[in-house]
């Protein structure tokens, strides 16, 4: 992949924030860690803007760690 996406442990903490639910930097590494984050870059790369390019990470973030750990 080309890197024009890199997801932190700080997108992590903020969709938990986004979804109603608050994580320790522990929780978000260990997260981050089981992401698909070629998934999570095209996502992004269908945004032109970079506030899209955010929305559209975000929101498969979101959607990740609803599939992988089942949090509502």
């Amino acid at each position: 992949m080309s890197h024009a996406w890199e997801t932190t442990a700080e997108d992590i903490l903020n969709v938990f924030r986004k979804m109603g639910h608050e994580g320790s930097e522990k929780q978000a590494k260990n997260i981050h860690n089981k992401l698909d984050h070629d998934r999570i870059e095209q996502a992004a790369l269908c945004g032109n803007e970079t506030d899209e390019q955010v929305a559209y990470a975000y929101a498969d973030i979101e959607e990740q760690i609803k599939e992988l750990f089942g949090i509502p």
